[in-house]
């Protein structure tokens, strides 16, 4: 057996998750076979971003839409909930309470027993009364008419599917006068982390007819979280026979499971060790 290992110094691209092995001289790999021993590896990949079409919400506060954009990053439902308040904040779209504590017109929280995302909206009063008496709220305008803000899906933008709604799912429109709170449960699974299973492709020297595309040599999921190191050590490693021939090179890509585009890795400190052996 011959082992090869890729670290930081092999990658080929800015997304950190291509990589070529140069040998020093041409090796004939007749009759060989190749499989992955181990990867370990950050999960510093973003699940919400532009690159992904993952990242616009809109609501509609009192008749005008308003978008609301996450940055790329690494997110929990907490998180995506956060930046919503800081959104409202910036736009002074919240209350505060008796107690001074802000009250939000839409809130998102993970429900784990439904295993769903909820969202709730709450009713905008006219007016200042005991809930949200007027020396708590002197920063906000109250409306000549009540409301109930509405939370609506962006169109071509795919944040539904981390929060497990239709891309067209809209809160609608509620009367205010019999609707303090309306409460909303996902209809399908939350997709939070869109890169939960990769592949480790080997792009040029096997051909997998089993497989789509024919380089897979390794498929795993993401079971860290984010942040922590991802540590892959099969039991028993799969080998794939490699395409008779002679190669001065190795090119590895790691890839997402489901849609076969490109993982961008935010941190480099990538290692990978594959063992090529004779045919048994």
């Amino acid at each position: 057996m011959r082992t090869i290992a890729f670290s930081t110094k092999h990658i080929t691209n800015a997304g950190n998750n291509q990589f070529r092995y140069n040998f020093p001289r041409d090796i004939d790999l007749t009759n060989k076979q190749i499989g992955l021993a181990s990867l370990s590896m950050y999960y510093s990949f973003y699940n919400i971003s532009a690159a992904k079409n993952n990242n616009k919400v809109s609501y509609i506060w009192n008749g005008t839409t308003h978008t609301i954009t996450f940055p790329d990053m690494i997110a929990e439902v907490s998180d995506l909930q956060s930046f919503m308040f800081f959104t409202f904040r910036q736009n002074n779209h919240y209350l505060n309470d008796v107690n001074g504590n802000p009250v939000y017109p839409i809130e998102m929280f993970v429900d784990t027993a439904r295993y769903a995302i909820v969202i709730v909206v709450r009713a905008i009063p006219a007016a200042a009364n005991t809930t949200y008496p007027a020396d708590k709220n002197t920063h906000f305008t109250f409306p000549s008419s009540a409301f109930v803000p509405r939370l609506i899906m962006v169109s071509n933008n795919a944040f539904h599917k981390l929060i497990g709604y239709a891309s067209d799912y809209d809160t609608g429109v509620l009367d205010a006068a019999s609707v303090s709170t309306s409460t909303s449960f996902s209809s399908v699974s939350p997709l939070l982390n869109p890169d939960a299973n990769l592949i480790v492709n080997i792009q040029n020297i096997i051909n997998n007819p089993y497989a789509d595309p024919n380089g897979i040599c390794h498929a795993f999921g993401v079971n860290v979280s984010p942040g922590s190191q991802l540590v892959e050590r099969p039991n028993e490693i799969a080998f794939v026979d490699v395409v008779s021939g002679k190669y001065d090179h190795i090119d590895i890509r790691i890839m997402n499971a489901d849609t076969l585009a490109d993982v961008l890795i935010r941190d480099p400190e990538i290692n990978i060790l594959l063992i090529i052996r004779d045919k048994p």
